[in-house]
């Protein structure tokens, strides 16, 4: 099954930690735009870094 989520976006809550920073990135891969939402400033960096390094589109 070949998937995109190119032109979509997607608002993830919990993407800090486990299962929302999963999918927060999963979504990124396909292609959507993600507006990432978490409790932790600190989290949602991380997050945003490891996108970056992965070379993937910016989170918001």
């Amino acid at each position: 099954m070949n998937i995109s989520f190119t032109g979509r976006i997607a608002l993830v809550t919990g993407a800090g930690k486990g299962i929302g920073r999963c999918i927060a990135l999963k979504l990124s891969e396909l292609g959507a735009k993600v507006l990432a939402v978490s409790r932790t400033e600190a989290d949602l960096d991380s997050l945003k870094e490891e996108v970056r390094k992965n070379a993937k589109k910016q989170i918001a």
